[in-house]
């Protein structure tokens, strides 16, 4: 999940008892799920950083979206930290996904769960790929 889109969306409630409440939320699930999150290393951002500069992404990192909002390049950070822990993204937003993937290959595949298809499939990994994988050559 995307804190930051999250919580730029709790800044935007214009009632403040009600962006008291969603916060108070908030804070109780981050703190049940807190070896969940991901914080974006100096190596990320450094890849967010070029990508965010690469024309045919520049949309999902600058300017605004379809409620007027300023863009975050949440989508691209997602796929990045996907990338890093070699995991699939799952998402109904296949398209930004599929582009994302031309500059940043998402190893880990591309599903829609709304539909169970493969926009892009799990790059096969072999053991000697990862030598912490519990399969055994035969």
């Amino acid at each position: 999940m995307s804190t930051a889109e999250i919580n730029r969306g709790v800044a935007l409630v214009k009632d403040l008892i009600i962006a008291a409440s969603i916060r108070k939320d908030l804070d109780q699930i981050l703190s049940i799920y807190a070896d969940a999150i991901i914080t974006p290393s100096h190596e990320e951002w450094q890849t967010f950083a070029r990508l965010s500069a690469v024309p045919e992404l520049r949309h999902l990192c600058h300017g605004k979206n379809k409620k007027n909002l300023p863009r975050t390049g949440a989508d691209v950070f997602l796929a990045i930290q996907a990338v890093t822990i070699r995991c699939a993204v799952a998402t109904c937003n296949v398209n930004d996904f599929a582009l994302i993937g031309r500059h940043l290959p998402i190893v880990g595949g591309i599903v829609n769960p709304a539909t169970g298809a493969w926009v892009r499939e799990p790059d096969v990994v072999h053991d000697e790929d990862h030598p912490d994988s519990t399969e055994t050559s035969g």
